[in-house]
């Protein structure tokens, strides 16, 4: 049975709606959303998740904020710093929403550190990576190695030698797709790495009707995502542990790709 979350202390938290679908959030997360006053969140997920937020106050997150000295942020931080700290003082219970996992190149992670002082709770959910390693029904840490390197590689401020250094651990890697120059990423990667090692691009991990695979190899990776209109949300795994999979869902053409 639920208990009420105590209402004569004011309180911040950040909280994931985990990812996807609606009931990939957890009971936890759904209950300090539901006894919140006060609620920040982006506004795909405001609509997405309206009837939760029914009756409260809501406001716009913004995206990154309080984590550069942009001065284009300054005015919608400002506001948003009065908000919180007056909300606290009269005692209310804030939300910033957030999905999958909030500290993992979270959006929200700056409030952390501008509203330290208050000691914000971070409540934890699904995230993409969970999703897409349940799409891929293997377990990704498989007995030949047991490192798996979670990593983005934007283009902008591409660190060469920091993927140079990734493409040396012979475990399984993890990128996400923010900004990706997977040109870039696969010229380091292969110095290291057959160009046959197998891969696996998830898109959309979390809705269950809209979730894709596409199996292929190393080599064919920036072909596939530089020529196909793939969701901006997609993951890339390359690893051994892929093998029997790649057996399983690809055929002998190799200009076949997979969707499963």
């Amino acid at each position: 049975m639920r208990k009420n979350i105590q209402k004569d202390i004011g309180q911040l938290y950040l909280v994931s709606a985990g990812i996807g679908d609606l009931d990939n959030m957890t009971l936890k997360a759904y209950n300090i959303i539901l006894d919140a006053d006060m609620v920040f969140a982006m506004p795909f997920m405001r609509k997405q998740y309206s009837e939760l937020l029914s009756g409260k106050e809501v406001y716009d997150s913004g995206h990154a904020l309080f984590r550069t000295s942009d001065d284009k942020y300054s005015d919608k931080e400002k506001n948003i710093r009065s908000l919180i700290r007056n909300g606290i003082k009269e005692n209310k219970k804030i939300v910033i929403m957030d999905f999958g996992d909030p500290v993992l190149y979270g959006p929200h992670s700056g409030y952390l550190t501008e509203f330290s002082d208050l000691n914000p709770e971070v409540i934890p959910g699904i995230s993409s990576f969970n999703a897409a390693n349940a799409a891929l029904g293997i377990e990704i840490t498989q007995d030949y190695n047991r490192s798996v390197i979670i990593t983005e590689a934007m283009s902008q401020g591409f660190n060469e030698k920091r993927m140079e250094e990734i493409a040396k651990i012979d475990g399984t890697i993890v990128i996400f797709s923010m900004r990706l120059d997977i040109d870039k990423v696969v010229s380091q990667l292969s110095r290291n790495f057959s160009e046959n090692t197998p891969a696996a691009i998830v898109c959309t991990s979390g809705f269950k009707e809209r979730e894709k695979i596409i199996y292929t190899h190393l080599r064919l990776l920036p072909q596939i995502i530089n020529n196909k209109k793939l969701s901006w949300d997609y993951i890339i795994y390359i690893g051994k542990f892929l093998e029997e999979k790649y057996k399983e869902n690809c055929y002998i053409k190799e200009e076949f790709i997979n969707i499963a």
